[in-house]
């Protein structure tokens, strides 16, 4: 059974010196202890330096989407990431193991989930490496199922539904203080605080210092901001930062950048700062070429393919070994006097299933054609014609904040919302989970068709 809900998972000697279990509070609230402060519980770790492994969002119910057809799906798997997260901790010689954020995308898929997870508990445990769960509201489901299957010790829940405060016991004495931070309800962020107790004081303190980022004063702090959030490290002073570990798996386009889980050591009192570890098998990135200078299409296609290879052959240098394949988001940008006769010279990049780096190979997932005939937009927009019309409108878009638009083009830019939200209910998009159209996307849509019309009416 896994504490924090029932069962204390403790040594004897560290049971006997527990305090009362703490009071969970919700709703935006900081959990605090029955007492007014947090309330210290133990979790105990084998003798040796202190490495904690940081990994963030596994959702497990996820498999990567938008690749080269031959990658294996196995290899696309949260499940099979989580696998790969525990062999890197067994690798690292993990003190602990810490897991921030959304276990799962649907609650409904708890009890799938358990195995899985479970294997992986296990397998650090028979090495002497804790698991500690920083879980929010919505994995309530899957941490009770998972602590009826564990034995006491495996692993420990922190923030909604388990402890207030961990306290990391090594030998005989305190080396390390867990707290949760702020958590919802209504969403999947949480956060967790590190503190390293002082040897001079012979208490703890009652509330570890949130991270001030205004100040660079406070505690290490890891935040998972939920589905979709990009991995980032911010180093706030020598011995403060703030850690968002994302997810170990990339699984659209929109996680961009490279994925794995984070490294921090505790060196002279000080935690370090984290170091990734990547080991994502699918790799998104987006790339922009100008194609400025390029007067045929010829030249144009053999610029966007010599750039596509650099641009992956430096992505998978980045991602390490792990990563088995690679999906871009290409935008092509300048002038060129074949803009118009562009999407035919390209339509190919997008089914061509061949290209690779070593034996990793990497698709064009989607293409955008941006590009305009060489012309003046300034100059162009003082004519009273069609084309300076949309030179007029592709200025005031490209040109600053929405608020800052003309009424005529505001009144464009949210009736183009309402169709495109229309759409969005009906046909829901393939990147995240919502079908809410931003207004920077209209905006976008709107300046790439009024690029293309112009590029075709100058050119005709």
């Amino acid at each position: 059974m896994m504490p924090g809900r029932g069962g204390t998972g403790l040594p004897p000697r560290a049971q006997g010196s527990r305090a009362v279990k703490a009071d969970v509070a919700h709703e935006g609230t900081r959990t605090e202890g029955n007492q007014g402060g947090a309330v210290s519980h133990e979790v105990m770790i084998r003798a040796g330096s202190l490495k904690l492994v940081f990994t963030g969002d596994l959702q497990l119910d996820r498999i990567a989407s938008r690749v080269p057809e031959r990658t294996p799906r196995e290899l696309l798997r949260a499940t099979t990431a989580w696998t790969r997260v525990v062999g890197c901790a067994l690798a690292e010689h993990a003190s602990l193991v810490i897991v921030v954020g959304s276990l799962a995308v649907r609650s409904e898929a708890a009890w799938h989930l358990v195995g899985p997870l479970e294997r992986g508990i296990r397998r650090l445990a028979s090495a002497g490496i804790p698991t500690v769960f920083v879980a929010g509201p919505r994995d309530r489901q899957l941490l009770d199922c998972l602590e009826r299957e564990l034995p006491d010790g495996h692993a420990r829940r922190l923030g909604d539904g388990g402890d207030a405060r961990l306290v990391v016991v090594q030998g005989d004495a305190p080396a390390l203080v867990l707290e949760a931070g702020r958590t919802t309800r209504d969403t999947s962020s949480v956060e967790l605080m590190l503190g390293v107790p002082d040897p001079g004081q012979p208490a703890l303190p009652a509330e570890l210092a949130p991270v001030s980022a205004a100040t660079g004063v406070g505690r290490p702090l890891v935040r998972a901001g939920g589905a979709g959030t990009a991995p980032q490290l911010e180093l706030l002073s020598d011995d403060a930062w703030c850690l968002d570990p994302g997810s170990p798996q990339a699984f659209s386009p929109a996680d961009t950048g490279v994925h794995g889980p984070w490294i921090s050591e505790l060196v002279d009192g000080v935690f370090a700062a984290p170091e990734q570890r990547p080991l994502s098998t699918a790799g998104y990135t987006q790339l922009e070429v100008d194609l400025t200078g390029c007067v045929t299409g010829s030249a144009c296609r053999e610029r966007v393919q010599e750039s596509l290879h650099a641009a992956a052959a430096a992505f998978l240098g980045r991602a390490g070994p792990d990563c088995r394949s690679l999906s871009l988001d290409v935008r092509l940008t300048g002038t060129t006097p074949v803009s118009h006769e562009l999407r035919r010279h390209t339509a190919s990049l997008r089914h061509d299933a061949s290209r690779a780096v070593g034996d990793v190979p990497y698709v064009v997932d989607t293409l955008s054609i941006e590009t305009l005939p060489p012309l003046d937009l300034t100059s162009t927009a003082t004519s009273s014609s069609t084309p300076g019309a949309l030179a007029r409108l592709l200025l005031e878009l490209e040109g600053g904040e929405l608020s800052e638009l003309s009424e005529d083009v505001q009144q464009l830019v949210r009736s183009t919302r309402r169709l495109l939200q229309e759409r969005a209910r009906h046909h829901p998009p393939t990147r995240g989970t919502s079908p809410e159209v931003t207004e920077a996307e209209v905006v976008t849509h709107l300046r790439l068709r009024a690029r293309a019309l112009l590029s075709q009416l100058v050119t005709s």
